[in-house]
């Protein structure tokens, strides 16, 4: 299957830049401006941040919040952040409204 993101905001470690993205069996296979080729979906990414599938760009250990605290220790949400590295090496579309 081909997934088409187009005009997303990367973010990487090193840079931030316009791009499309293609996807074909859960590999990324290009990273360009403005990609016209054919693809199962199609995603419109305009003024969306696209960023690796490893980072967790919102957490709270050990938050105190509405008379309780919130799930993650620093042991177990470090050991979470781990095994997503480890285990989804593509990248996730993350939607801000």
């Amino acid at each position: 299957m081909k997934t088409l993101i187009k005009h997303g905001t990367c973010i990487t470690a090193e840079d931030t830049f316009q791009s499309d993205i293609l996807i074909e069996d859960e590999k990324i296979i290009r990273l360009a401006p403005n990609l016209e080729i054919d693809s199962d979906l199609q995603i419109d990414a305009s003024e969306k941040l696209i960023l690796p599938g490893g980072v967790d760009p919102h957490v709270h250990l050990d938050l105190p919040m509405f008379d309780t605290v919130s799930s993650d220790d620093h042991y177990t949400g470090h050991k979470a952040a781990a095994f997503w590295w480890n285990n989804h090496l593509y990248w996730i579309l993350l939607i801000l409204e």
